[in-house]
């Protein structure tokens, strides 16, 4: 069955990497692929294919560099990169990335996200399974608003919360989650990126880590 049902999912992931061998090897171990053997016991490719990442390869030049790089299928990948160019940033399409199959766009701080028009079956969806997409940033808010913008979502913001999370959606279809940098982790590192995890718990520290809270207190936020 194909996806007849205009909108933005996401469709799968790239990872991009130094070493590719060694990342295949890592994250197919790590996503459910069995320790007896070790690597020459299991087909990484085929294992990370059927978790929903499309493709692991080396940086390059004109490309994305190492990281995590979402693939969202939105209804047509041409007018999304009109609108990121619009917006302030960067368009670039498969025939400028040696090797890729896909077209990009590019935020103002340099981060690329790939997306697809392509139709896609409901099985193709599935694999990403319970995959999340956190963009991290220190201006959540012009983040939510470039993304939701090319994207052709919708915003939600999360009341009282310590790291201006943002969520954008396709009609409630939770698309990706904005995040402020804070704590350990903005010591670390202060560069705009997206991350992934393959489920999400939200917590309240006055409830203890093990309570989760099952409904959040937000509210939309509308174009200006």
């Amino acid at each position: 069955m194909k996806l007849t049902k205009s909108g933005c999912r996401l469709a799968a992931v790239e990872l991009i990497s130094e070493d590719v061998k060694s990342s295949s090897d890592f994250y197919a171990w790590l996503l459910g692929a069995p320790a007896e053997g070790g690597p020459e016991a299991w087909d990484a490719g085929q294992r990370l294919t059927e978790k929903g990442i499309a493709s692991v390869r080396r940086p390059e030049t004109e490309g994305p560099g190492a990281g995590w790089v979402p693939v969202f299928h939105v209804e047509n990948a041409a007018e999304a990169q009109f609108r990121a160019e619009a917006a302030g940033g960067g368009a670039r399409d498969h025939s400028s990335i040696a090797g890729g199959a896909r077209n990009y766009f590019i935020d103002a701080a340099g981060v690329w996200t790939a997306i697809t028009d392509t139709e896609l079956s409901e099985e193709e969806l599935s694999l990403v399974g319970q995959t999340n997409v956190d963009y991290g940033s220190m201006d959540t808010a012009s983040a939510a608003d470039f993304y939701s913008n090319v994207l052709h979502l919708e915003q939600f913001e999360i009341v009282d919360d310590p790291y201006d999370f943002r969520i954008i959606h396709d009609d409630r279809h939770i698309v990706a989650g904005i995040v402020k940098f804070g704590g350990t982790f903005a010591e670390a590192s202060r560069r705009p990126g997206s991350s992934t995890s393959t489920s999400t718990t939200w917590t309240r520290p006055s409830l203890g880590p093990s309570k989760q809270v099952r409904a959040l207190w937000c509210r939309p936020i509308t174009a200006t």
